[in-house]
This record gives structure tokens, C-alpha cells and sequence, in this order.
């Protein structure tokens, strides 16, 4: 048993398990892209919470860079870490509406990334947090004058316009 043990653990990534929450750079994350595939990358960087977790605030942040990296992660993704990863980029239109319709609407769907927030989570407590997490992300789309741009804005924008009143009712029948 031992030995069986030893051969599976002795055949995963080294940096999966045993590693301390980690800080990566958007570079690094697309230079092991390059080097292991994004499957490959995705499943190393999910298996530590910490490192995960700082890998979907950096998303967050809505630089061009780290939503390069958000699409080739996306595109290894899997049903667990798809909607980590569009949630952090959701989060993203909060504070670089351009640079998230610039870089990620070609690969992730508009009606996802410009949808409901997940208002069961505990970050949505009320109704009114939800409300103020919509209107954060249509006041940044509203900032964005490119005509190149105007249609999926627009698209956007009437996405969470229309989440409104399901959100509404949600909140209702709590």
C-alpha cells in the first residue's frame, strides 16, 4: 500500500501540494502555460486555495496582462474553476470595463460575464450590496467611448439592467 501510494504521489506536479500560498506574476503564469498547457496549469494552480485564490485577485485587478492570462487559464479550465475564473473577471468590470470587453469578451460569453452576481454567496448579503455591485459595473461600462466597443457595452449594460429585477425577487423570497 505504501509503495502504491508513494508511486502516485511520486508522479504529481511537485509545486501542487506541499507549497505555500504563492504569488505569481502574469508572466510566469503564461510562460508555464507555454511550457505545460493550460490544463496542466489551471489543475496546479486551483490545488492550492491561497495560490488561487491570489491568482483570481490579480484578475480582478483588470489589467490587460493578468485578463491575457484569465483567457489561456479559461481555455484549460473545467466546471470547477470556469466559474472561478468568470467570476473573477465579472469582478474585473468593476474597475476595467474596457480592458475586460477588450481582452475577454471574445472568449468568455458576454451574457456570463455581464450577468448576475452569484447572489447566494455571502458577498451578496442584501439586496442593496448587489445593487451597488451592478451599478459599480455599469457606471465603468458607461466610461467606455470607442466605438469599436459601443455594441458589446451596450449588450452589457442591457445584460444588467435585465438581472435586476430577478435579483429583486430573489431578495424578496428570502
Amino acid at each position: 500500500m505504501k509503495a502504491w501510494i508513494f508511486a502516485v504521489l511520486s508522479v504529481l506536479p511537485v509545486h501542487a501540494y506541499g507549497q505555500a500560498s504563492r504569488k505569481h506574476t502574469p508572466a510566469e503564469v503564461r510562460r508555464q502555460i507555454e511550457e505545460r498547457g493550460a490544463r496542466t496549469v489551471v489543475w496546479e494552480l486551483s490545488a492550492s486555495e491561497g495560490t488561487w485564490k491570489n491568482m483570481r485577485m490579480g484578475i480582478r485587478s483588470g489589467s490587460r496582462e493578468w485578463l491575457d492570462v484569465a483567457v489561456l487559464l479559461y481555455r484549460g479550465s473545467d466546471a470547477k474553476t470556469s466559474p472561478a475564473l468568470t467570476d473573477a473577471v465579472r469582478d474585473a468590470l468593476e474597475v476595467a470595463a474596457e480592458n475586460v470587453l477588450v481582452v475577454t469578451s471574445d472568449d468568455f460569453p458576454l451574457a456570463a460575464l455581464c450577468g448576475l452576481p452569484d447572489a447566494e454567496t455571502a458577498r451578496f448579503p442584501t439586496l442593496d450590496a448587489a445593487l451597488s455591485t451592478i451599478l459599480k459595473r455599469e457606471t465603468q461600462l458607461r466610461k467606455i467611448t470607442s466605438e469599436a466597443l459601443r455594441s458589446k457595452r451596450d449588450k452589457c449594460l442591457a445584460h444588467l439592467e435585465a438581472v435586476k429585477e430577478p435579483l429583486r425577487r430573489s431578495f424578496a423570497q428570502r
